[in-house]
């Protein structure tokens, strides 16, 4: 299963690890609790994390 990221309409949080296929792309938001239909789907990627020296 694909995990996806989306923005609430209403107050702008990012919601992430999303099963959108499961829901045909209906979510609710994690911070005002409104549902929502996302039309464009994005792929959640997480970031790979970088080890660097310090001097």
């Amino acid at each position: 299963m694909k995990l996806y990221f989306a923005e609430c309409p209403y107050c702008f949080k990012i919601n992430v690890g999303l099963y959108l296929d499961e829901t045909d792309g209906n979510f609710e938001c994690d911070r005002c609790g409104r549902e929502s239909k996302v039309l464009q789907r994005e792929k959640f990627i997480l970031p790979k994390m970088i080890a660097g020296k310090h001097a």
